[in-house]
């Protein structure tokens, strides 16, 4: 993938543009469900009356997605918004309509609303077996490598299925796997996901990643076996 205009000066941030966006294409899985999830927490523009407005966004792009948008190239988009006079309306339908062209997906975008959205969970257990009652299964400390700058990027994994026991020992092996691997996030949480399905046959699997911001925003993809997905946009506290 060659960048636009990442890392150059450039007028076109100085008002918003479908054309600051860098696409990436994706080949979604058929079998799998689920979507992505960013929180743009340092939106901002400028009301009618010339006033600053802080407006966290909340960004849902369909897993279904043939393009998905490349996360710096999304920071610079929204970045030119800093002196755009408009309404909350007008800006979000905006948004809306640009991040759907790019991506050739009906995307979501609305205001973050600010609530506890932590859940209760259960931690993954380094041992061969451990009996699943339909929680929440957590592994903390996920780690894998931007392809892009090969900085690390930090998560928490969720998984959730309806198997009476969970191989513990033997998905967090698979998870510390990526610790070296250069892979964007949406693509680590489907590859886990098709795994997970693959090697354990675990019935009605959902995995979520919960990833560590950067300038503002946090990627947090979500991939189901079921239609019927956790869609709740919780919130890690290191988010």
């Amino acid at each position: 993938m060659k960048p636009k205009f990442l890392g150059k000066k450039n007028t076109t941030f100085k008002s918003p543009s479908e054309n600051i966006l860098d696409a990436i294409n994706r080949e979604p899985s058929k079998e799998m469900f689920g979507e992505d999830i960013w929180n743009a927490y340092e939106f901002n523009f400028l009301s009618k009356s010339n006033q600053p407005l802080l407006l966290p966004l909340e960004i849902r792009i369909p897993a279904s997605s043939k393009r998905t948008v490349e996360s710096k190239s999304l920071k610079l988009y929204l970045n030119s918004y800093g002196d755009f006079i408009s309404t909350q309306k007008i800006v979000i339908e905006k948004i809306t309509k640009d991040l759907s062209n790019i991506t050739k997906s009906n995307v979501i975008v609305k205001a973050m609303i600010r609530k506890d959205y932590s859940v209760k969970s259960k931690s993954l257990r380094y041992v061969k077996v451990q009996k699943n009652n339909g929680n929440l299964l957590r592994f903390d400390g996920f780690r894998s490598l931007c392809p892009v700058t090969s900085q690390p990027d930090f998560a928490t994994i969720y998984i959730q299925h309806k198997s009476e026991v969970t191989p513990s020992k033997e998905i967090i092996d698979h998870l510390l796997t990526y610790r070296n691997k250069g892979e964007f996030h949406e693509r680590c949480i489907e590859d886990i996901c098709t795994h997970l399905s693959l090697s354990f046959n675990l019935k009605s699997l959902t995995v979520i990643g919960r990833f560590m911001r950067r300038g503002g925003i946090d990627i947090n993809p979500i991939r189901s076996l079921a239609k019927k997905y956790p869609k709740k946009n919780i919130h890690d506290t290191f988010q």
